[in-house]
């Protein structure tokens, strides 16, 4: 099940992850509105694995400022520092993820268990 580590509101900065299947491997659904310009949203689904070996964690950890608490904030931090294109959002084929609109968003997320009790999507 997806829980929320993002804003509130999915569509201002969301941050979804799945932590039940692995403690290594993190799926994560990332959302984050353009600046300035209405409907057009990077929307993704990313897989981090926290044991790949071209991680550069010393870096990571530099650029972040902070040392991860757990394994959850290894995964956030190594999509914050590397970008989601590394840990696939290119790979899929159904939407442009870099040009998604909220009805396409709407559409995607369906197909996942997210836990909503902490989750909006306006």
């Amino acid at each position: 099940m997806y829980i929320n580590y993002g804003d509130r509101n999915f569509l201002t900065h969301g941050l979804l992850i799945d932590t039940e299947h692995s403690n290594t491997v993190f799926e994560m659904l990332i959302c984050d509105p353009y600046p300035y310009v209405e409907d057009l949203f990077q929307f993704a689904h990313i897989t981090v694995d926290i044991e790949d070996d071209w991680i550069d964690w010393e870096k990571v950890k530099d650029f972040m400022g902070m040392k991860p608490r757990n394994n959850v904030d290894k995964a956030i931090m190594a999509y914050e520092y590397y970008g989601a294109e590394q840990f696939g959002a290119d790979s899929n084929v159904s939407y442009d993820w870099k040009r998604a609109d909220k009805e396409t968003i709407l559409r995607e997320i369906r197909n996942y268990l997210i836990a909503w009790d902490n989750v909006v999507l306006e």
